[in-house]
């Protein structure tokens, strides 16, 4: 990949998507043009994509169902097929995860809640959906019980946190947990008919899990405020017509009151039609993809992170944070105000003055990640828009392969 131009390689990724959202839907079969696009991809391309979109079990188990995926070329087919065993592995380790959680609350009395990929996971859903950690809600009472089970177990909570959860780095062989005190990333907390509303997981008793309207509110939160460093992937669309159709009528109805009484409901509404659509595979009417735009910023952000040694003589720009604001997912003042609350940071000189002095080092980094981010969305916004120019004009020309 390393001698094609950001733009290429972002072109690439997207027609990948395009690809694999119409192989998913079972949209139709690949006519000839994309055929001999897909034999010219880099397995680099492949490989970015996928860890990306997080979608190779579910792609995959669609090839095979339409007796495509010999139309492959070999290596991304090897890829295609190594990604989609990593992610049953995950899904696996998080349903053992789940009965041992579900076990020791049986015992304690406490409701841990499993929020987002951890409920396909526990119903055996086929096929798999991803998902890197297991997710947990808990009331302020049961997080310090399941906190010290989580610590005897050999879990370690880290020291930096985000407002709204707790993360817990794993022993050898178990998945991160997040225990979660609310659903939301803002610190805002979860509705008392939203508690009300929890019942228990019926597959794994000691287990629980929000009303289904509550659980979609919540992914749609997840994809489009809480992660503004990221597109709407492909395994979020997954994931949200997984549960949908575990929706009953009156569960779409009380969803619908849900997001009309959001202040940012017309986004939310925007994303939940486009996921009903993705979740009908009746439907053949080609895919209009309204979150494209912003997948191309973020795929070039994430190229040019990369490709950091193209801005040698100082440390590299924070490009997602870049692509954010010019996808209007965030503002330059929300972004460096973020950037200043973490004291995280993954430069050595930072991380030694902290050691050394923690209060004036926190401070000093603080103000250095805020100076980092607001240089990088007014320097890396511009760029990432004209990237995107000259992406959406490759897209839309005449089709010729590399």
């Amino acid at each position: 990949m390393s001698s094609l131009s950001t733009a290429e390689k972002t072109t690439d990724l997207v027609r990948l998507r395009r690809w694999a959202m119409a192989q998913i839907c079972r949209e139709r079969a690949p006519d000839r043009d994309s055929q001999q696009w897909l034999s010219s991809v880099p397995e680099e391309s492949w490989r970015m994509f996928l860890i990306l979109e997080r979608c190779a079990s579910p792609l995959l188990a669609a090839l095979l169902d339409a007796q495509t995926a010999k139309n492959l070329p070999a290596p991304a087919l090897s890829l295609l097929k190594h990604e989609a065993a990593r992610e049953t592995e995950g899904v696996l380790r998080a349903e053992r995860d789940a009965r041992w959680i579900a076990a020791f609350s049986r015992e304690t009395k406490v409701r841990p809640i499993a929020l987002k990929g951890l409920l396909p996971a526990m119903a055996e859903a086929t096929p798999p959906l991803h998902l890197f950690d297991v997710d947990i809600l808990a009331s302020a009472a049961d997080e310090k019980i399941i906190s010290q089970h989580l610590k005897n177990a050999g879990f370690s909570a880290a020291a930096d946190n985000e407002i709204h959860h707790v993360y817990w780095a794993p022993p050898p062989g178990h998945l991160p947990i997040e225990l979660h005190q609310t659903i939301f990333s803002t610190g805002a907390p979860l509705a008392d008919d939203a508690w009300m509303r929890v019942t228990e997981v019926a597959a794994v008793p000691g287990m629980y899990r929000l009303a289904y309207a509550d659980q979609m509110l919540h992914m749609l939160h997840h994809a489009l405020v809480q992660h503004t460093d990221r597109h709407v992937r492909i395994r979020d669309l997954l994931l949200m017509a997984w549960v949908m159709k575990e929706m009953n009528e009156d569960e779409h109805r009380q969803l619908d009151k849900l997001v009309d009484a959001l202040p940012s409901g017309e986004a939310f509404r925007g994303l939940l039609q486009f996921a009903k659509g993705f979740a009908d595979k009746s439907a053949n009417d080609e895919i209009v993809d309204p979150y494209e735009d912003d997948a191309i910023l973020f795929f070039a952000a994430t190229i040019l992170s990369q490709d950091s040694h193209i801005w040698s003589g100082g440390p590299p720009l924070a490009w997602q944070g870049a692509a954010s604001v010019a996808a209007g997912r965030n503002s330059l003042a929300d972004l460096t105000k973020f950037a200043s609350r973490n004291p995280v940071t993954g430069i050595k000189a930072f991380s030694s003055l902290q050691r050394k002095a923690p209060l004036a080092g926190q401070a000093i980094t603080r103000v250095g990640r805020a100076a980092l981010y607001f240089t990088s969305a007014t320097v890396g916004s511009p760029v990432l828009l004209a990237i995107r120019r000259e992406v959406t004009r490759r897209l839309n020309a005449p089709f010729s392969s590399r």
